[in-house]
Formats: C-alpha cells, structure tokens, sequence
C-alpha cells in the first residue's frame, strides 16, 4: 500500500474508505477471470477512472505483448549476419591470401616474354612458372590498376611473389641478358653431344640432357621410337647464359623441325603404306644420317644417297661401315679403333653387313645438305663406293670388279 495520500481522501469523513482505497481491496480480495490474460489487472468496468487518472502514480493497466516470434526473427537475422559477415571476412582473407602470399619470395625464376605476348598470357605464364599464385586474379588486378602492355624480354622473378611486387619487375622491363654461343658440328651422337655441350656450356651436364629429353616432344620420330639421335639439328646456337638445358635442346629440336620442311620433308609424308610413293620422312632421316657419316664431301651426298636408294630396291643388305661402328658403339661405349671381323659379325639391327634395309634409328645427327641429299638422290646406277682419296672423296661405281680393285687400290695406298 502506498503512504501517498490523496487529495480525495482528505474531503471524506473518517471511516469512509474512498473509491480509490475501496477499489484496491477489492483488487486484492477478487477472483481473476479464468480468460484474463497474464499479467492484466481486472478493473471495473463501470468506473472510468476520469476523476483519478490524473493523480494516478502508476495504478494503470500494462499490457504484455507476446515476445517469442520477434525473438525468434531478432535471433535469425543476427544469424544471417553474422554469416554473411564471416563468410565476407573469409573472401577478403582469400583475396588477400592471393595479392600476397605468406612466406618469403622463393627462387629465382627466369621469364621470357615473346614479342606480342598478351597481359593475359603473360598472367598465365607467371601463374605457370609459380610467380604469382592465381592468373585470373592476377588478371583483374592489373586490369582494376590499370597496367598492362609488359615489354618483351628477359625478366627474373621469384616463386611467390605478390602481385605488386611482380608487377614492379615488370614495370622497369627485361634485364639486359649476358649471351654465348656453342656449336654442335654434323655427324655426333646424342652422347658425343652431351659431351660437347657440357665442354661449352657451365651449366649443361650428360644428366641435364638425359632429362630435358624426357620432357621434349617432337612429330617426327613414330611412336614405338624414344631415340633422340639424329633430331637435334647441328649448328651454331647463340644462348642466354640464364638458360636451362632444356631451353638449349628445344632450340636444338625446333631448328630441326624449321631445316627439315624447308628441304621439303614433312612428318607425316608416306606414313600410310597404301599410299606412300617414298619413304617416310622418319626413314629419310635415316638415310640422311648415314650419308652424313659416310663422307666429309658434301659435293658427293647426292651420289652416296643414290646408292643408299638403289641398295635398297634391290633388297640388298647396304653394308655401310658407319653403322657397325654406331652398333659396336651400343654394345661397348669403350670400343674405339678400326672395324674388326667381330664388329662385322655383330647380332644387331644396326648392322648392314648383315641385315637388308634401313637401320632402327638415325646413327647421327644430319646436316642440311645431308637431309637435302636423302630426300633428292643424285641420278645414277651406282651400288658401290669406296674411299678414294686422301680429301675424303669416294669412287664410285655400279661394277662389283672395279669396285675390289679400286678397293684394294686404296688400301694400299693407306687410304684406310
């Protein structure tokens, strides 16, 4: 009960309760309806309370609205956002995650940028090479900075780089490349490269080509065939000393493919039997690579390769000594000296003493003029040919007589 007293109960005579007094005992004492809401007092509803409201100190009615539905909607849009917040978060972490890497920048990684070469394609080879970690947000980067255009040229990045540092290196454009040259001359192996390669080259070793090789691919060789020998075209190659090994092969390889068409050979020439008016282009690299071995005169390939031909459509086995040797080479990388009657008899496909038709594989790596001479004999009958002089030059002849004597002529002579 309040000590307040009201104005109305000061006029009232002693022992008369006021309304106010007499409504709140009897507030006390009454039964609430069994359908009144919780929490609702029950007032009379004949008494509007005009005279008391203004002097009412909180004796009024309070309704209580039911909270658990907008609980339940405050409760699931906190949720929501605080998902889309996390997930946000999450994006912007990946995002930045990609601009820039964690960890330090890695090795040292050499790029070259051909001329014409797209800022996409640019962002692919980075991405490629490990440079940056995402090309199409490397991509949208450039493009939201508006960079783009990179110069050509040589360039030296590092493995995880962020964005703005490889643009930097791009930006200030290719380094100035420090170049040598090394030469391969006509008629070696894919062994007696290695070794010229590694006397010329610092960084080059047997084991670094054997690799590179593995990796490399070229159209004309069949399939069944995992030789290299006589498709690395010999010549003299100006390189950046920043090259890999395999940089140095695959311009090798490429210069093979440019030298063979434009002698007129094609990978995929006579390949099907039904149709074929010559050999395939595998097969007259085959040829090239004896002809090439057989004489140091280029004047004389056109002659050597007519008998090589006419050898052939006789079914004649071609008894070219260059293949013994690269068959005795096979068997013993050791052997060396002149051919003995034990190379002759050698159980292998490469012997041509014994076995018709062309050997497996090239036995060297042919020459321009050499491939030219495959492809277009020099018209004749010849069969045979027999080193002739001190030059390098051969006799030759379609006569089985006159070639022993001429034979015996230049072995007594010290020819060979």
């Amino acid at each position: 009960m309040s000590d307040r007293t009201h104005p109305d109960d000061e006029r009232l005579p002693p022992g008369v309760p006021s309304r106010r007094a007499a409504r709140r005992e009897a507030a006390v004492g009454a039964s609430r309806p069994a359908d009144a809401y919780p929490g609702v007092d029950v007032v009379d509803p004949d008494d509007d309370g005009a005279d008391e409201w203004l002097w009412d100190d909180g004796q009024y009615v309070r309704v209580v609205r039911p909270a658990g539905n907008v609980r339940k909607v405050l409760y699931l849009l906190i949720g929501a956002v605080l998902v889309v917040g996390l997930a946000g978060a999450a994006g912007l972490s990946w995002v930045r995650g990609q601009i820039d890497p964690a960890g330090e920048p890695g090795a040292a990684v050499p790029i070259d940028i051909a001329t014409g070469t797209s800022t996409d394609e640019v962002a692919t080879l980075l991405a490629d090479e490990g440079v940056v970690t995402n090309p199409t947000m490397f991509r949208y980067y450039l493009r939201w900075k508006g960079i783009g255009g990179f110069e050509a040229g040589f360039y030296t990045l590092n493995e995880n780089m962020s964005f703005d540092e490889a643009i930097e290196v791009l930006d200030a454009g290719p380094a100035p490349q420090a170049f040598a040259t090394f030469t391969v001359p006509e008629g070696l192996t894919v062994d007696e490269m290695a070794v010229r390669l590694d006397e010329q080259i610092d960084t080059f070793s047997a084991d670094d080509m054997s690799a590179a090789l593995i990796r490399m691919e070229t159209p004309w060789r069949p399939p069944d065939v995992d030789s290299w020998e006589g498709l690395l075209f010999p010549d003299t190659y100006e390189y950046a000393l920043a090259d890999e090994p395999f940089d140095v092969l695959e311009r090798m390889n490429a210069q093979f493919d440019i030298v063979a068409r434009e002698v007129g050979l094609d990978p995929w020439m006579n390949l099907d039997p039904a149709t074929a008016t010559g050999y395939t282009a595998y097969q007259y690299v085959v040829i090239a690579s004896m002809i090439e071995e057989e004489s140091r005169v280029p004047e004389e390939f056109g002659r050597i390769s007519r008998v090589i031909h006419n050898r052939l459509a006789r079914g004649e086995p071609l008894g070219i000594d260059a293949t013994v040797l690269y068959a005795r080479q096979l068997a013993d990388p050791n052997a060396s000296g002149p051919i003995t009657d034990a190379d002759l008899a050698l159980d292998s496909p490469y012997n041509t003493r014994l076995n018709p038709g062309l050997p497996p594989t090239p036995i060297a790596a042919p020459g321009r003029a050499a491939l030219a001479a495959a492809l277009n004999p020099e018209p004749g009958p010849w069969l045979y040919y027999v080193l002739a002089s001190e030059d390098g030059s051969h006799f030759f002849t379609d006569d089985y007589d006159e070639f022993i004597r001429q034979r015996d002529e230049s072995r007594a002579q010290g020819l060979f």
